[in-house]
């Protein structure tokens, strides 16, 4: 159980990184990355995130941003593997500190999101009430 808290701390540090990274990104013609609107709202996401790591209170007011910074790690974790996996197709690649972080993952994804108004799909996190 040692491992989880650091696990926590380090998928909303990623999520952070994630948002403020899309505030940065011009590239993407789908959304208006240049609207002032769209920014603020980018980096007051992040701003919660903060405080949800500051304050480390999945158990009430920041459950449902620790539940979409879970799913952003873990996608993007499964992600990493299969681009590695792609660059070496004929290496048999061990991951074992990564499996074992997912495996962190989604076991407080079980605990901490199910069932509490959040249900997890592999393709998005949705309120169910």
């Amino acid at each position: 159980m040692t491992e989880r808290p650091a696990m926590l701390k380090r998928a909303i540090e990623h999520y952070i990184k994630k948002l403020r990274s899309l505030k940065e990104d011009k590239e993407d013609k789908q959304v208006m990355i240049d609207s002032d609107i769209f920014t603020g709202d980018l980096e007051a996401n992040a701003t919660l995130a903060g405080k949800a790591y500051d304050n480390f209170k999945y158990e009430f007011e920041y459950r449902e941003i620790l539940c979409y910074a879970l799913r952003v790690y873990v996608d993007d974790l499964e992600k990493s593997k299969e681009a590695v996996r792609r660059k070496l197709p004929d290496v048999k690649l061990r991951f074992e500190n990564i499996d074992r972080e997912l495996k962190i993952a989604w076991d407080a994804q079980g605990e901490i999101c199910q069932g509490h108004g959040l249900n997890l799909s592999p393709q998005r996190i949705e309120r169910t009430t």
